[in-house]
Parts: C-alpha cells; structure tokens; sequence
C-alpha cells in the first residue's frame, strides 16, 4: 500500500510525558516467541488481541514478529524492536521448562546477566509451597538491568498475581498462555497510559456497492494526496452482504472532525450509486454484521511521530 508522511502540530514535553494528551501515534512492536507458534502446532491468538489492545490505547502497531525458542534469535529482534518502537510486547517463553528462554534473550540484548529476583523467588515460594522445584524458581529470574520492574497484576478473582508482569526498559514480557496474557495485558497498559495519554483513534467505515476495487483506486489515491498522513485509508473487498456492499472503505485519525470532512469529501469523489452506508467507529471489521472480508488492500497508513525521548522508558538512541 502507499504511505504519506504524517503532519504533526503538536510536541511532548521533553521531561516526561505523564498527563500529556497527544494527537501523535506512539509505535509499539510485538514479539511471539515459540517452536510451536512457527510450526502452526498452536494457533496464535495474542497477536490480534495485542494489536486491539494497543490501538484502543492510541498506540500504532509497528511490526509483528515470531521467533523461535531460540536466545540469539530473541536478543536479536529485542535489540531491533527496542530501537525502534516506544514499546515493545513479548509474549511466550516465560515458563518453567527448558524451552523458556525469552528471559535470557532480553537480557541478551541489552547485555546484562540474567539474575534471580529476591521478592519473585518469595512470590512462588509462597505460591507452591512444599511443592516448589528448581523449575519453578527458575521463572524468579530476570534481566539484571537497572531498569528492571515488576508490574503487580491481579487474577479472575480480583486476588494479587503471584506472578507479576517483569519489565525491562521498554520491553514487556507476557505469557503465551492467552488467558494468562489477557490477565496481564491491564497491567502494561495502565503503564503505557500512565507514561502517555495518547488521543484515541476514530473510523468511519464506508460500504460501497462497486464490483471493482480497482476503479476506486484512484478516487483512494486522491484522497491520500489530499490529506497526507492524516488520514489512514483501508479498501476491503467483501461478498454475500444484505446491503449488497462489495468493498469497505475505511478512513481512521486520531481527528475526529477533520476525519467527518474526508467522508464528506470521498462521498463527492464517488460515482452515482455506488455509496450505500457508513458507520462510526467500528471496533473490528471482521466482526461487522454485515462484513465477510475476502482480502485486505492499504492504500494509507498513518506514520509514528519520533517523540520517543519523551518517555522515561523510551528506547534509549
């Protein structure tokens, strides 16, 4: 798809950004860590959640990436994703056995020992009692960097996690377990929140009654030109709707009044009978009443301001 660079009007603070609400995109990358995952043994679920989560939030998925069980090849995209996104979400690899080695890859790719934590040895002694072994204990140990945190989180039943979310710089690491990871995913985005308040994305989802997504494509690439990196812009092909919609036209910004502007601009671009509906804000198209989506096609892409300094557990440069 084509991109257009992003105008921003507004700065952060370069001492901190706590209380700050910003209009700019905050970028976040994702790692799956797993054999399992890249032989298709177990079917990934976290990613989609992660990315609804952090888009909820104002954050723009930068990169998705799966790695094996392997420290070299976690270390290495740590160190990538680290230097390049303001936040970075790990999931799996965290367990007790001896292909759980995401804790050693982070604290690889910053280069520093990994070393038992006092208060998580005392959180799974107290958790497994009589029962714990040295493969228990073997989930107290953590990057020994300076910027190494535990996150409290709490369980179902509203009771304190015996197993805290452990942070390192930028970079937080979660269960693949999924109801495990979705337990703990309110710790870091109260984190998140807590460091920046982002603006909220909005969307408008347009069904259209055209057979053929390539004659829209330039009224797409007009509307792209007019409105730069402001405006994201999304076509969706889809089939066996009740309106008889075959494409979806999404447009998303982080500016809801200029965003209803854009509609009432592609609505003068379009060709007689072809408009049939929009809706306001639509959380997931695939969940869309009407939505049986056949393939996706980008024509936009909003782009993350480099406002990374501004937050005390941004990457370092």
């Amino acid at each position: 798809g084509r991109a257009t660079r992003q105008r921003h009007s507004d700065s952060l603070p370069s001492g901190g950004a706590a209380g700050v609400n910003s209009s700019m995109s905050w970028v976040a990358g994702i790692l799956v860590v797993g054999d399992e995952m890249l032989s298709g043994k177990v079917e990934d679920s976290n990613t989609s959640f992660l990315c609804k989560g952090l888009h909820e939030i104002g954050w723009t998925v930068r990169k998705v990436v799966f790695v094996p069980d392997d420290v070299a090849a976690i270390a290495s995209e740590v160190a990538a994703l680290s230097a390049t996104c303001q936040a970075v979400i790990s999931s799996g690899g965290v367990g007790p056995t001896l292909d759980d080695v995401t804790m050693e890859g982070i604290a690889a790719a910053f280069g520093v020992d990994l070393v038992r934590r006092p208060e998580l040895e005392e959180s799974l002694l107290r958790y497994f009692g009589d029962h714990a072994t040295p493969a228990h204990l073997k989930m107290a140990d953590a990057p020994g960097d300076d910027t190494t945190r535990l996150l409290p989180c709490w369980q179902d039943n509203g009771q304190p996690s015996p197993f805290p979310v452990v942070a390192v710089r930028n970079v937080f690491v979660l269960p693949g377990v999924p109801h495990l990871l979705r337990q703990k995913w309110a710790a870091v985005s109260a984190e998140l929140q807590a460091a920046v308040q982002l603006a909220p994305f909005s969307n408008r989802v347009i069904r259209l009654a055209a057979e053929d997504e390539a004659a829209m494509a330039p009224l797409l690439d007009t509307l792209a030109a007019e409105w730069g990196g402001e405006l994201a812009i999304g076509s969706y092909p889809v089939n066996a709707q009740r309106d008889g919609a075959r494409l979806l036209v999404t447009l998303e910004s982080k500016q809801p009044d200029r965003l209803d502007v854009a509609l009432s601009r592609f609505e003068e671009l379009l060709p007689s009978g072809v408009y049939l509906s929009a809706q306001k804000d639509v959380s997931s198209l695939s969940g869309h009443p009407f939505s049986n989506i056949s393939r996706r096609n980008s024509f936009g892409a909003l782009h993350a301001a480099n406002s990374a300094k501004a937050w005390s557990l941004a990457p370092s440069q």
